[in-house]
């Protein structure tokens, strides 16, 4: 793994215990002078992405979070958790802005997601396959994102659809149609 490693105060804490039973509290300073790589190179708190913060922060053995622990994480952001395996925007989207009461709003990274962490797929109206990258539409509603309702086609004797046109008036830059007309198609021996 790449390091940035300075020179600089290098702070450790830890608990001594003697054969007798008692325990004490230690805290070493160490200067680092020359920079040379020896050891361990998961206990550096410059380590970019060590795996005990699930790559996306670094121990925090300056006691920035005021713990004294120097085991624990502190989170690049846009992550939370112990380990920092928590994205507030669900891995869809990045984050903009955490309120006081910890509200987050995120720029969502595709139409598909929307919602303030981007975790409502398809507009509410379908199911996301992670495979396919795309939307199954549940009853009633259509189009690449299940944005557009279809009145009345709802049923469970009939499909609604985009109409040809509308699916080839699609702009894939924009993520919008230009044309939005729907049909539905009834199963055999239905109509209406």
């Amino acid at each position: 793994r790449e390091l940035i490693f300075t020179g600089g105060d290098r702070v450790f804490r830890f608990e001594v215990e003697d054969s007798g039973g008692a325990v004490t509290s230690a805290r070493a300073t160490i200067k680092v002078i020359a920079i040379a790589r020896i050891g361990n190179p998961i206990r550096d708190e410059n380590l970019l992405s060590p795996e005990e913060c699930s790559g996306f922060g670094r121990r925090d053995a300056f006691d920035q979070l005021g713990t004294g622990d120097p085991e624990a994480c502190v989170c690049n952001v846009g992550h939370l958790g112990d380990n920092c395996e928590i994205h507030p925007c669900n891995y869809r989207g990045i984050l903009q802005f955490i309120d006081s009461d910890g509200v987050v709003t995120c720029g969502c990274s595709h139409k598909r997601f929307t919602g303030n962490d981007c975790a409502v797929a398809c507009g509410g109206h379908g199911d996301y396959d992670a495979t396919s990258d795309m939307c199954t539409c549940f009853p009633g509603w259509t189009a690449r994102y299940c944005d557009v309702q279809c009145d009345g086609c709802d049923g469970p004797y009939g499909a609604c659809s985009l109409t040809l046109e509308s699916e080839a008036s699609w702009q894939p830059d924009t993520d919008i149609y230009l044309t939005v007309d729907t049909t539905c198609a009834c199963d055999e021996w239905w109509m209406g």
